[in-house]
């Protein structure tokens, strides 16, 4: 690489005497060098080396043929790398290896090298490594080594006739503790040679890197598919950081794993080669090339936004590519403010207000409305407060239009209720005008909107049939799953009202188990609780009936589905386990298992034995599963049974306590879960005293 240099006016007279400056190469000078200026000992021989073997490639015109590295390893410990390039002559390898700062490549920007310390880099890492030079149909050994003086020398080992192509071969032994450090810094090193080299061992495989988006010597990764998180620089092979701090911005393109690529000669770097020299030529050729990279990226981004069909599949891919864990947040967040779809600006939130100008709109389910119905009177709407929907809840949603022309508008939102399933947002917009407003397109993110009128209208509930007890109810499906939006349905469906039909009643949005007043979620789970123990079946239908219905209720046709769960859980109260202290209970019996297991065979105290067979008897009932849903439904239904048997703890309890009185010693030195020889031992002396 050429050397940069500025033109200087020097003037000078009557001078006496002048001399040059020179180096005078001993112990300190060379470790001053070669230590002092490789911060990473292990990645600056494994760079500088693979630097020259490119660089090597090149000047012989074989710049497109990769070299070979082997990589230490447990069985072999060695780092070697072989070329294919112009080798060196016997004098020039005593010249070059044995002259520090000596390069030949400051005549050219098509090599990398120039400083002239690349092929000593080795010493920072071991005081001797190897050399062999094939060219002109030889083959020659060399040894570079620190002496006893401490100055680095190179000697010729042997020189014998060989017909190996041309090129270099480098070797050095490296520490078992540092195997694994080489090849995860070969990874780092190697990333911006092109090609890559050959790499011999067996079971290395290098990365698959993710490219995102790419430009003019430009190159946005993912940021966990390569070895670096930060922009970097590559010149020729080699990877520099970019250090904002010295370029004076503070910017978030900063935190880009971007690479890019700059000519050789354009960017000084530092003698170590591990950074840039940040003079003004270098900083000015950087800012230079970001400024530009901003732009393309800004327009790359927009393209992919503007590949969208819709409004609502740009803010999508916008929320998407803005995730906090998504590899293209950073670039995405620099263009974002200006990121525009047909000149809509994208959204990831929408806000949903109830009442606009000419036209309102309501949010149906069966947790804003009750139980889903709808009805003329706008008391069913927010009233003064709009919501906020993300992109994921809008883009689920459908929209029903409502215009002024329409009649039977509740009759056709209940087909839409009865229909609909529990992951769809339904939106019920009425207007004055036959238009809908701007703004309330807007408000629902440019959804495509149906027109009501082609929605059948469903029959009112309270409407007579030809026979008077045949009415279209709502049924709470007691077997779905819960959905994601944690919303039980309730759909539609034309009945008998019999003496067979299990109802609970409600009033407004609020449902009646026994006295107790609950929510439609409240209710869903409680009644799953009864069914997971089977005091209701499963399949069961549970209707629910409002104040429309009072006449069949007082009537007797149907039935509560209390009357059903009453006597059922009444029945089944005895086998469940109430206990509050459930870790306490299942400590003890563990206990009496351990005690049981030590005194097997043996003769000892009645009440002791006691106690193991009830133990024994009770551990059936540690671990079953008494959620609060369904003690919720025991406290309604049967309160004073339930507080009865929750007082009531198990009689375990009480003779354990018994124990502990009489046989102060036995718990003590009882085990809780395992048996070693010294407690097995102790308790069987412990019941040979009690026996006697």
């Amino acid at each position: 690489m050429f050397m940069p240099t500025s033109d200087r006016l020097t003037m000078s007279g009557g001078l006496l005497d002048s001399r040059a400056f020179s180096i005078e190469m001993n112990a300190m000078a060379f470790h001053s060098v070669i230590n002092g200026i490789y911060a990473d000992k292990i990645k600056a021989p494994i760079r500088e080396l693979a630097t020259n073997a490119r660089d090597g490639h090149v000047a012989a015109g074989r710049g497109d043929q990769p070299f070979d590295i082997q990589l230490p390893s447990t069985l072999e410990p060695t780092f070697r790398i072989r070329d294919y390039g112009c080798s060196m002559t016997h004098d020039e390898v005593m010249g070059l290896y044995s002259t520090m700062f000596a390069s030949s490549k400051r005549e050219t920007n098509e090599q990398t090298g120039m400083i002239g310390l690349g092929s000593k880099s080795p010493f920072a890492y071991t005081s001797i490594f190897n050399v062999t030079c094939w060219k002109d149909g030889e083959e020659r050994r060399y040894s570079c080594f620190i002496g006893p003086d401490e100055v680095p020398q190179t000697a010729l080992i042997s020189r014998v006739d060989s017909d190996e192509p041309e090129g270099m071969e480098v070797s050095f032994a490296v520490k078992i503790e540092d195997v694994n450090k080489f090849r995860v810094k070969a990874a780092e090193v190697l990333f911006g040679f092109d090609p890559k080299p050959n790499i011999l061992n067996e079971t290395f495989e290098w990365g698959q890197p993710e490219v995102l988006y790419s430009g003019d010597g430009w190159a946005f990764y993912n940021g966990t598919t390569v070895p670096f998180r930060k922009p970097m620089a590559r010149q020729g092979s080699v990877l520099y950081p970019i250090d904002f701090n010295a370029l004076g911005l503070m910017d978030d393109i900063s935190n880009w794993p971007l690479l890019i690529d700059f000519p050789i000669g354009e960017l000084s770097v530092a003698t170590s080669r591990e950074q840039l020299g940040y003079d003004e030529r270098t900083r000015n050729n950087i800012l230079a090339r970001l400024d530009k990279i901003r732009v393309e990226a800004a327009k790359l981004t927009q393209a992919d936004i503007d590949q969208c069909e819709t409004y609502l599949d740009a803010c999508e891919l916008y929320e998407q590519r803005t995730a906090y864990h998504a590899p293209t947040r950073p670039l995405w967040q620099l263009a974002g403010s200006h990121l525009q779809w047909n000149g809509r600006k994208l959204l990831t939130r929408f806000k949903v207000e109830p009442h606009y100008a000419g036209g309102s709109i309501m949010r149906i389910d069966g947790l804003l409305t009750p139980l889903g119905t709808v009805k003329k009177s706008v008391a069913f709407r927010p009233a003064a407060f709009g919501q906020t929907y993300d992109i994921s809840n809008i883009k689920r949603a459908v929209a029903y239009h409502e215009r002024p022309s329409v009649k039977n508008g509740p009759s056709r939102m209940r087909r839409v209720l009865s229909e609909a399933d529990g992951d769809t947002l339904v939106f019920w917009i009425r207007t004055k005008e036959e238009d809908l407003p701007e703004e309330i397109h807007q408000a629902i993110g440019y959804l495509d909107v149906v027109d009501l009128e082609t929605v059948e209208p469903l029959t009112l509930s309270s409407k007579k049939k030809n026979n008077e007890d045949r009415r279209v109810l709502r049924v709470l499906n007691l077997d779905q799953p819960w959905n994601r939006w944690n919303t039980p349905t309730a759909v539609y469906e034309e009945v008998t009202i019999n003496e067979d039909l299990l109802y609970v009643q409600q009033k407004g949005d609020t449902f009646y188990l026994g006295n107790q007043a609950m929510a439609l979620p409240l209710l869903w789970e409680d009644l799953r609780a009864a069914i997971q123990i089977g005091a209701l079946k499963e399949g069961t239908k549970v209707y629910l009936l409002n104040r429309s219905h009072e006449k069949f209720i007082k009537e007797g046709k149907g039935t509560p589905v209390e009357k059903i769960l009453i006597p059922a859980l009444r029945k089944l109260l005895p086998t469940l386990n109430l206990s509050t202290d459930q870790y306490e209970l299942g400590r003890i019996i563990s206990q009496a298992k351990v005690l049981k297991e030590i005194t097997e065979g043996m003769s000892i105290p009645d009440d002791i034995q006691k106690f193991i067979d009830l133990a024994i008897g009770e551990q059936n009932k540690v671990g079953e599963t008494v959620s609060g849903h369904l003690r919720s439904v025991l406290r309604i239904l049967l309160p004073d049974e339930t507080a009865a048997a929750e007082k009531k703890a198990s009689p375990l309890f009480g003779q354990k306590a018994d124990l502990e009185t009489k046989y102060p010693l036995l718990f003590y030195i009882l085990p809780t879960y395992s048996v070693d020889n010294n407690s097995r031992n102790r308790i069987i002396h412990y019941m040979e005293l009690l026996n006697k």
